[in-house]
């Protein structure tokens, strides 16, 4: 029971940060609207009228409504941090992982854990996030897959970790610590 809340605490958290990057861009295309129109009627104050009536109000009043209604998680000031030390490969890897959204893979600009020199793992492979002081590991659709104690994690699964767990990315496994 206590692993199927914190897999939901999780789902929430993804889901979460999905509306509000919809939002942000929902917001941003308004704007450009607005310099459009505001670029296009000369600055002449009767056309400022028009261009609120061409703003669609509805919209706008609905997409605050929602930022007013919708709950923010709870923010915790002790959050804990997981370290992850490489297990099969020369020089050791490590991985301090003490944000909230932690991306592994080879492409050093796209990842916060970068592996270099590894083929078998791809530009994004692995996400580990962090809700209030639990974390989960999700596999990023890679190539050569992510297992979580010898067992495969399928791409839409969100599973907790916790210490002692053995991740295996590719073929290179990492200790939880």
């Amino acid at each position: 029971m206590e692993k199927e809340e914190l897999r939901e605490k999780c789902i929430y958290y993804i889901r979460n940060k999905r509306r509000k990057k919809f939002l942000i861009l929902f917001l941003i295309y308004q704007l450009m609207f607005f310099i459009t129109v505001v670029l296009s009627l000369n600055f002449q104050l009767i056309n400022i009228v028009y261009l609120i009536y061409c703003l669609d109000v509805d919209i706008i009043v609905s997409i605050f409504t929602y930022i007013l209604i919708y709950k923010k998680p709870k923010k915790n000031k002790n959050k804990d941090i997981l370290m992850m030390f490489s297990l099969n490969v020369y020089p050791e890897i490590q991985f301090l992982i003490d944000k909230d959204d932690f991306l592994i893979g080879r492409k050093i600009d796209l990842v916060n854990g970068y592996i270099e020199n590894q083929d078998v793992i791809s530009k994004i492979h692995a996400r580990i996030i962090r809700v209030g002081n639990n974390f989960f590991i999700k596999d990023e659709e890679s190539l050569n897959g992510t297992y979580l104690n010898d067992k495969k994690i399928n791409e839409y699964d969100v599973i907790p970790l916790k210490i002692g767990d053995i991740v295996k990315l590719a073929n290179i496994e990492f200790k939880i610590k």
